[in-house]
């Protein structure tokens, strides 16, 4: 199972610049998969698009979010303690 914890309380553009999606949006999806205080369980799925390129993606309710996507704000674990 995966997780997104966030380091720190992100801002309007640390949320827009790591996955394009605005502060209200991305608050409401995390507090819907929250398990922790600052801890949201994220799926995760990969596959090859039309061109046999590898996509790899955690999925927070009906957003997705870049496995690549990276920030002193947020982390991606795979398990949390």
């Amino acid at each position: 199972m995966s997780y997104i914890r966030i380091n720190r309380l992100p801002t309007d553009r640390d949320v827009e610049k790591a996955f394009g999606l605005e502060i209200h949006s991305f608050t409401e999806a995390f507090n819907m998969y929250s398990v922790a205080p600052f801890v949201a369980e994220v799926g995760f799925k990969s596959s090859y698009d039309d061109n046999g390129q590898l996509w790899e993606r955690y999925h927070l309710g009906g957003w997705a979010l870049n496995k690549d996507a990276a920030a002193d704000w947020f982390t991606f674990v795979d398990e949390y303690k």
